[in-house]
């Protein structure tokens, strides 16, 4: 294993080749002008890299090739550790409630302003056909500044219309209020 010495790197001194001659030999490739040198680091390495080839345990990659165990990835071409959906997902429908079925959930969730009273969304395909209660479930809050709800009983009524749009009605008023919504469907 290389030592590298570094006595003549300080404040002041010109760093002459043979200053860094050891280190970049110790990085390259088959020894570099020298020979080879083994490399031994000890205590922790952090630093932030924009192209990975190859990652094992990366908490964090952009553009990564491979990786396994990766906790975030951006333009991954191959990773080990899949997600996949949670098994056993059960539901009951609104119009059988006696009976407890299975389903594979979507989540979907959004927000807007309400325009006198009335907030449509953009089409969600995959509400199309879905009725609220049986194969939906949404709930819609206020956000923001509430101090502008004037209406007495302000109230959100939330339907899925025959496109696969959100509708949220203030039920008693029109206000023009902030609104998230979140919600999932089978």
């Amino acid at each position: 294993m290389a030592t590298l010495n570094s006595s003549n790197i300080t404040d002041g001194n010109t760093i002459e080749p043979t200053d860094i001659l050891q280190l970049y030999d110790a990085l390259t490739p088959g020894g570099g002008t020298t020979g080879a040198y083994n490399v031994t680091v000890s205590g922790s390495l952090i630093g932030n890299a924009s192209t990975s080839t190859s990652a094992s345990f990366a908490t964090s990659a952009s553009r990564a090739v491979s990786s396994s165990f990766a906790t975030t990835a951006s333009f991954a071409l191959n990773a080990t550790a899949t997600v996949s959906q949670v098994n056993d997902q059960y539901y009951i429908d609104s119009s059988n409630p006696s009976i407890v079925s299975t389903g594979n959930f979507k989540f979907i969730a959004g927000g807007g302003i309400l325009n006198a009273g009335l907030f449509i969304s953009s089409i969600y395909p995959l509400l199309v056909g879905k009725t609220i209660g049986r194969n939906a479930w949404i709930n819609a809050s206020y956000i923001g500044d509430t101090g502008i709800i004037t209406a007495p009983e302000p109230t959100l009524v939330i339907n899925i219309s025959g496109s696969g749009q959100i509708i949220i009605d203030q039920l008693d008023g029109n206000n023009d209020a902030t609104i998230v919504w979140t919600g999932v469907c089978i």
